[in-house]
């Protein structure tokens, strides 16, 4: 994350996790955050195309993306979420499944 990230975030600061674990501590949460990312990229590179070591550039291109993605976004609040998921990336879903929907059965 950003070093200006953890400025920006005041209630996570006085209660959150910033403030309760410092030191090692931090340090492995972080690490476990990045290892998470690393697992939902091989997870979902299997799901999706099926096999471990299949083309392993791939799944490390995907972790790249979205470490990228998480490095160079900024925090961005929780109804702005809510809202690009309601109105931009459900009916974007809805969209495509129809679609497949209609190309499977016509």
């Amino acid at each position: 994350k950003q070093p200006f990230d953890y400025i920006e975030c005041e209630s996570e600061l006085v209660s959150g996790i910033i403030t309760e674990n410092s030191g090692m501590i931090f340090i492995f949460n972080s690490i476990s955050e990045i290892t998470c990312i690393i697992e939902i990229t091989i997870i979902l590179f299997c799901l999706c195309c099926g096999g471990f070591f299949f083309l392993f550039k791939i799944v490390f291109f995907i972790f790249l993306f979205l470490l990228f993605i998480r490095s160079s976004c900024c925090r961005i609040k929780l109804t702005h979420a809510i809202f690009l998921f309601l109105f931009f990336f459900f009916p974007f879903c809805f969209a495509c499944l129809n679609g497949l929907l209609i190309f499977v059965f016509f």
